[in-house]
């Protein structure tokens, strides 16, 4: 038996780290130690609080200059997701007692979720928009504040949802609902249409919109339209038209109080990027996630006879759709 107070030196670390940042995540950072013929590795959770030592004495942490936007990371290794990312976002590591030593780099995904007055576009994990042949895109909202603040509590009666994209890149041929207020189904009014005939403003740079409209959402004894939180409410599928990147848009229309508010807002859309490389290290689309439009969302003309103005107010908007669904839902 060998007995030594001479300190084995830090020889190899082993970094890793989930898949996904929602908000934030810890880069772990396993260490092997060696001398005098014997080798130890060590845990992340050993390295961190069981050694005597600091994960700033065994490693250095760094985001790739090209994800400065996208990542964080503190020099403990905890990362925080800035904003979501279409693909793999990048992250460095070296270990600190040799500068000479390679960095490691591990990937991950940024994919953010979608805070109360917010809405957002495709999976809650691994890149948001996963395209390949075919393209799944799931519709979020949080009407918590929208309900709150905009509609001043006043009970939330109508929601329509547009999917904004260009008809070169995708192919709508589905949408679906998910949103299920009233004890586990929708008994409202419900139209899914994923190629309408009408199409966006060309103010909006799309020339094709897929749209759901929830109406009649007051189900007496089931929902009160006063409750609300993150919903997966509806998904489009696409077929992907030999592209291999391009863009969409959504926006929402809200009707309460008798008024109509619009998410992000009437004169924006929330953008996001596709690829079909999303699986692999992409440095940020230039497409930025929400553009301006020049032309507000709802129809008005000068005609007092406008075509389908139910209430009068000349515009076609979701309070049309409202009052004609209150006036058959009357008694």
């Amino acid at each position: 038996v060998e007995i030594s107070d001479e300190a084995l030196s830090l020889s190899a670390i082993e970094p890793s780290v989930g898949s996904t940042v929602v908000n934030s995540t810890r880069i772990r950072v396993g260490a092997t130690f060696s001398g005098r013929g014997l080798s130890c590795a060590y845990s992340d959770k050993q390295v961190r609080r069981d050694l005597g030592m600091h994960i700033q004495d065994v490693a250095q942490f760094e985001v790739e200059s090209a994800f400065g936007s996208i990542l964080r990371v503190s020099d403990l290794g905890d990362m925080r997701a800035l904003m979501t990312h279409w693909a793999r976002a990048a992250v460095r590591v070296q270990q600190k007692c040799s500068p000479t030593a390679e960095w490691s780099t591990l990937s991950v995904f940024a994919n953010t979720m979608a805070s109360p007055g917010e809405v957002d576009l495709g999976e809650a994990t691994l890149a948001p928009l996963q395209a390949s042949s075919t393209l799944s895109v799931k519709l979020w909202f949080d009407l918590s504040v929208t309900y709150a603040r905009a509609c001043g509590t006043s009970p939330i009666e109508t929601i329509a949802s547009r999917l904004f994209y260009l008809a070169s890149e995708l192919d709508a041929t589905r949408a679906s609902n998910h949103w299920r207020p009233h004890r586990g189904k929708f008994h409202g009014t419900l139209q899914l249409v994923a190629q309408p005939v009408d199409a966006p403003d060309p103010s909006s740079g799309y020339d094709k919109w897929s749209q759901v409209v929830w109406a009649g959402i007051i189900q007496p004894g089931s929902f009160s339209g006063r409750s609300w939180g993150l919903q997966h409410a509806a998904t489009v599928d696409f077929d992907v038209r030999g592209v291999a990147d391009g863009t969409i848009g959504m926006q929402i229309e809200v009707a309460c109080g008798g008024a109509v508010h619009y998410l992000p807002s009437a004169d924006t859309l929330k953008e996001m990027p596709f690829t079909t490389a999303w699986n692999t290290v992409l440095p940020p689309a230039h497409k930025q996630q929400q553009s301006r439009l020049t032309g507000g969302r709802q129809r008005q003309l000068d005609n007092p006879l406008l075509h389908g103005d139910v209430t009068g107010d000349g515009a076609t908007n979701a309070l049309d759709l409202t009052a004609m669904v209150n006036y058959f839902m009357a008694p």
